[in-house]
Order: structure tokens, then sequence, then C-alpha cells
């Protein structure tokens, strides 16, 4: 029975300067299958260092936020948002 799949994240905090972190992920990527991992994706993303809590913010300036990230994201260029909200 073959086992289920698993969304891995892997978290690199240092990383050998002489690579940018699409490197990274490439090499990574392409190990794995030699341990007996089968990969499906692998795509960088980004988690804030210090995120905000949506409920320390007043109703009219979560607002403003829920709407600018909407308009973001609804533009024909944008691929993926990233946002420094907590939860």
């Amino acid at each position: 029975m073959p086992a289920a799949p698993l969304d891995v994240e892997v978290v690199i905090p240092v990383y050998n300067e002489r690579h940018t972190l699409a490197q990274v992920l490439l090499l990574v990527s392409r190990a794995l299958p030699a341990h007996g991992f089968t990969v499906l994706s692998a795509k960088l993303g980004y988690k804030p260092k210090h995120p905000v809590d949506p409920a320390s913010l007043g109703a009219a300036q979560l607002e403003e936020v829920e709407a600018f990230l909407a308009a973001i994201d609804a533009h024909d260029d944008v691929q993926n948002v990233f946002v420094g909200l907590a939860g």
C-alpha cells in the first residue's frame, strides 16, 4: 500500500551564501528521490518575521488592508501574495 502524500515544509534559516534560495530548493528537490521521496512540487515561500495579529487592527484598518490585498491579488500579473498577518 503506497504511503499518503506529505506536504513538507523545509525551513532553511542559514544557507550557503554562494547559492541563492532557488538553487538550494532545486538541490534539495533533486536530492530527495535518492532517499526514497517523490517530489511532486516545490516552491519558495516567505514567512514574516513579525506578523501582525489582525485582531490588533481597528475595523477601518482591517477593511483597508483587505481591500488593498484583494486589489493586488486581482491584478493579472500577480501570481502569489505573501502577507504579514498572523493566522
